[in-house]
């Protein structure tokens, strides 16, 4: 698994257990690697992440603003 697909499980496997936690899920790409745009799917919040699947700073949104995460 790489390192995004790694991350998501282990949240996933958290809700699982505590199925009333709000956790944010990483999206991953085909190849497994971290999805340039990432959300926070109750809040409708989403932000750009590097290739390691760090928030870059300054991009975070309020809900239902569209953002471009090409850098």
């Amino acid at each position: 698994l790489t390192v995004c697909q790694h991350h998501r499980e282990s949240l996933q496997e958290s809700l699982s257990i505590y199925p009333g936690l709000e956790a944010f899920i990483p999206q991953c790409d085909e190849k497994g690697q971290y999805k340039p745009l990432q959300c926070l799917g109750t809040t409708g919040r989403c932000w750009c992440v590097d290739s390691r699947g760090q928030e870059r700073v300054g991009t975070r949104t309020i809900p239902g603003t569209a953002i471009s995460c090409s850098f």
